[in-house]
């Protein structure tokens, strides 16, 4: 079980590299940062998947983003924003969670 704890620590840690410093920067030159190339590599984020099944995994992940690793939270947050902005702007496309209503379904 410490051997998993410490997996999930230092993943989170690994992740969470560079986070803080861009989550105050408002400049567009960024670099990449470990999370995106963990993206590039898992697309479908099993590895979180799996994470969050077992409850003891998922009760390790949850404290640790809680108490060490908000920004991780904090950037997931921003990207979902920055999504739906941009896709909210495309004409043509899917419509947005606000134009959907209760009768509307997307397929």
């Amino acid at each position: 079980e410490k051997y998993m704890e410490e997996i999930i620590e230092h993943t989170l840690s690994l992740l969470s590299l560079n986070l803080e410093q861009s989550v105050k920067s408002t400049s567009s030159d960024k670099a990449l940062e470990p999370i995106y190339f963990l993206s590039l590599l898992d697309i479908r984020a099993t590895w979180f998947k799996k994470w969050m099944h077992g409850y003891y995994s998922r009760t390790v992940v949850l404290r640790l983003l809680e108490n060490k690793y908000k920004s991780l939270i904090v950037a997931s947050l921003q990207q979902c924003i920055h999504y739906f902005e941009s896709t909210e702007s495309v004409p043509g496309e899917t419509p947005s969670c606000t134009q959907i209503g209760p009768t509307q379904r997307t397929s």
